[in-house]
């Protein structure tokens, strides 16, 4: 194993080793090429934990300390910008203390001209800089003074990796005063590491946008009123949003057991596996079918539970959907359940009084007049004429016209 000793040799001729760091660059003294291999074995051991970065950010701790090594640096830092946001933002750092960090964050990260010069340098081109050279940008400005001076740093590199209209991506490495310039040598391993930063930064950002995207889907159905099952080319249940989970639970119809659907009654869960399966075989085809519905039957209860399987591409959702094998998509809610419509958004779409929108949710349930009277505590008379109020405000002339009103509006779908 050969070291780098990076040293200083002040006025009075006293030598201070500064840093003590592996080399994989250097020729042994007997003219073998060990090192040279033991440097590229460690570059190769960094660029494959820039790829681990992509599934676990906190990888990239672990990749900037190893950079920091290569190029003998104190510190390391890699800075993220969304140009809709504005506003910069620290990706990852190595070799700062955290009160550094926070107020870098505070007070320079949006003004620091280091990265800014950083940033006018072309995508993947490394630049060098010491903060007292640079025509008084650097060394006159309050970043030097209140961060990067105190910290003894003077010498600095870094490299655009990624710049386009929606974001751009900064690494900047930096050593002290008492450490010399970076030198070509040290440049040029940094530079075998460019292309697969740039690539994994390109897939992390991609990636992170599917997953925050299927964080919003999935919220999003979360709410709906509507059961949905998400199932994939083997059947396999990918999600199940809340209203389809309460239903499975409650209803005696239908159950779940090992990421599978089943129909309690033999007949019914062949038509539903039949139906998952042609659904499925039309997805993976890209063939036109009709969605199948099917009225899943119970000993227990009377009404059916009615379910509609429906291809992912025939779909409207098909363009918001994750597409890690969705294949089918079954929809379905349950008759018995009472339907809770909002009062508060009833008040607001038909300018209803309060205790009109409470009339209101009974009838769209399907209560008499007389056991809203009774469930309110009310006059019969009181109810009815609040009932034809309701009618004249939401244009409808009877109790079955305002709960298929209610039953196909936005109000239904939403908890």
């Amino acid at each position: 194993m050969f070291f780098r000793c990076i040293i200083n040799i002040d006025e009075e001729k006293v030598v201070q080793v500064l840093y003590v760091l592996p080399v994989r660059g250097m020729q042994s003294m007997d003219g073998d090429n060990e090192t040279l291999s033991n440097q590229e074995q460690y570059i190769g051991e960094i660029i494959s934990r820039i790829y681990d970065a992509i599934l676990d950010s906190h990888v990239w701790d672990t990749v900037l300390e190893n950079i920091a090594c290569l190029t003998a640096s104190k510190s390391v830092l890699l800075l993220y910008q969304d140009h809709e946001a504005h506003q910069p933002s620290l990706f990852s750092s190595y070799g700062f203390d955290a009160k550094w960090l926070t107020l870098y964050n505070k007070n320079h990260i949006a003004s620091d001209p280091v990265f800014q010069l950083i940033a006018s340098a072309p995508t993947g081109e490394i630049i060098t800089m010491s903060c007292r050279n640079e025509a008084g940008i650097v060394y006159e400005s309050e970043t030097y003074k209140e961060f990067y001076r105190p910290q003894g740093v003077l010498h600095v590199a870094g490299t655009c990796l990624m710049k386009n209209e929606n974001s751009t991506m900064l690494l900047g490495f930096q050593r002290t005063k008492s450490a010399p310039e970076y030198q070509p040598d040290i440049l040029n391993q940094v530079k075998k590491l460019i292309p697969h930063l740039q690539k994994s930064l390109h897939i992390s950002r991609a990636y992170n946008e599917v997953i925050v995207k299927n964080d919003a889907f999935a919220a999003s159905i979360d709410t709906l009123q509507m059961g949905m099952v998400f199932f994939n080319q083997e059947s396999q249940i990918m999600y199940c949003n809340k209203s389809a989970s309460a239903i499975i639970n409650q209803n005696p119809a239908i159950t779940m057991q090992n990421q599978h659907i089943f129909a309690t009654i033999d007949a019914c869960n062949k038509k539903l596996k039949d139906a998952i399966a042609a659904a499925s075989k039309a997805n993976r085809d890209g063939a036109f079918i009709q969605s199948i519905a099917i009225g899943l039957k119970s000993s227990e209860s009377f009404t059916p539970l009615p379910v509609l399987i429906t291809p992912i591409h025939q779909t409207k959702l098909s363009p918001h959907m994750p597409k890690a094998g969705i294949a089918v998509v079954m929809t379905l809610m349950d008759p018995d359940q009472i339907l809770p419509t909002s009062t508060e958004f009833l008040s607001t779409i038909y300018d209803l009084t309060r205790s009109e929108a409470d009339v209101a949710v009974g009838l769209a349930n399907a209560m008499s007049v007389k056991a809203i009277a009774s469930a309110h505590g009310v006059q019969l008379t009181t109810i009815r004429s609040q009932a034809q109020s309701i009618y004249a405000k939401m244009g409808v002339k009877s109790q079955a016209q305002l709960i298929k009103v209610l039953l196909y509006s936005p109000i239904a779908m939403t908890k």
